[in-house]
């Protein structure tokens, strides 16, 4: 099969139905961070159904009846000097190939959700720092003397405490971001109005860093520090790794988005921040 030159069947000549859950815009009135948040989720739905249906597509071609093999030949349209691979896969390699490729898909996607939302809670902090100068005279940390003479002006010395305050936030396990943030600006990441509890986000989290470090495998470390919730994980054992499931994955990345915009509603009621200073 020349991939260059054979028309790819359309999603409603194979009986298709895509249905992308994310909008691509923030409700208003936002804060910068709820913004940023939402275009992150959009890009990765975006992103999830393309490669979805493209894998849906080419299985379905490379399945012709009356063969037992099928050669794709992979040219390049920008240099036609290029001497182009072909890739043959025998019957029953699609399916092994497929599987691995979804599965990347899956860890790349967790990976890309768990940090947009650490990314979001970082972001509304900043946020509210700079509309909120109270708070950066309760730095535990002040700069030295030389510190402040190398910065030089005044705004580059609130930059820097911002920063660190930021930075600072970012370094802590997740349960302890939660506690910081209901004890310096009285806000509740976890309660029972809201979409998803401490267990579910932390668990989610800590999957992300198994898949970073032990590519989904379940370390010791990961066992230890969920053993306390005494409720059932994302990963079950050792040697297990996570289900291929997009589906829910895709519901879980409403349920996040969902509270992402409960936090910043929250928030705004009681901090200054991009959300309220505009209206």
């Amino acid at each position: 099969m020349d991939m260059e030159t054979t028309p790819l069947p359309t999603a409603q000549d194979l009986g298709l139905s895509v249905t992308l859950p994310f909008r691509s815009k923030a409700p208003s009135p936002k804060s910068d961070a709820l913004s940023d948040v939402h275009i992150r989720f959009s890009e990765l739905v975006n992103y999830v159904g393309e490669v979805l249906l493209t894998s849906h597509l080419v299985k379905e071609l490379s399945h012709p009846p009356d063969k037992e093999a099928i050669s794709i030949n992979l040219k390049s349209k920008r240099n036609k000097s290029i001497v182009a691979p072909t890739i043959e896969l025998q019957s029953g390699e699609w399916e092994k190939l497929s599987r691995n490729l979804s599965q990347r898909l899956l860890f790349s996607s967790v990976v890309h959700l768990a940090t947009s939302y650490e990314i979001f809670l970082a972001e509304l902090i900043e946020d509210v720092l700079w509309r909120n100068d109270e708070w950066l005279g309760l730095e535990e940390r002040q700069l030295t003397t030389k510190e402040i003479f190398k910065l030089g002006s005044l705004e580059e010395i609130r930059l820097k405490l911002i920063e660190r305050k930021v930075l600072d936030f970012a370094m802590l396990s997740y349960p302890k971001k939660v506690e910081k943030f209901q004890r310096e600006f009285h806000v509740g990441l976890h309660h029972q109005t809201l979409p998803l509890s401490l267990f579910e986000v932390h668990d989610f989290l800590e999957v992300r860093n198994v898949i970073v470090h032990s590519d989904g495998y379940a370390s010791e470390q990961y066992l230890e520090r969920m053993n306390g919730y005494k409720q059932s994980t994302l990963l079950k054992g050792k040697y297990d790794t996570l289900e291929i499931n997009f589906s829910w994955l895709l519901t879980f990345g409403q349920q996040l988005i969902s509270l992402c915009n409960r936090i910043d509603d929250e928030v705004s009621k009681k901090w200054r921040t991009t959300r309220n200073s505009a209206t």
